[in-house]
């Protein structure tokens, strides 16, 4: 039954999915004896770990918040990222 669910479910799933969908039919096992059933069989889950996306992490620290105190009559802000620089990036 096990093979059964993996293969239908494009060998992706490995034992606590297994397990999430053997309770759904009423067989509840823990997982660490499906990872022993799951060994014994040659099933494996061909799907690696989720991707982490790196954290930003910067050298120096905060810079100050130079407008925070001006009127907001002296304030202006734009989006620049669109202009093109000198050396043509």
């Amino acid at each position: 039954m096990l093979r059964e669910i993996w293969q239908n479910n494009y060998k992706a799933y490995w034992a606590p999915r297994l397990r999430v969908e053997l309770a759904n039919l009423n067989l509840h096992y823990v997982t660490n004896r499906i990872r022993y059933l799951m060994q014994a069989a040659g099933i494996y889950s061909v799907m690696s770990h989720r991707f982490n996306k790196p954290m930003t992490t910067v050298d120096y620290h905060q810079r100050p918040n130079l407008i925070k105190d001006l009127p907001e009559a002296n304030i202006w802000s734009m989006d620049v990222t669109y202009l093109k620089a000198s050396n043509g990036q």
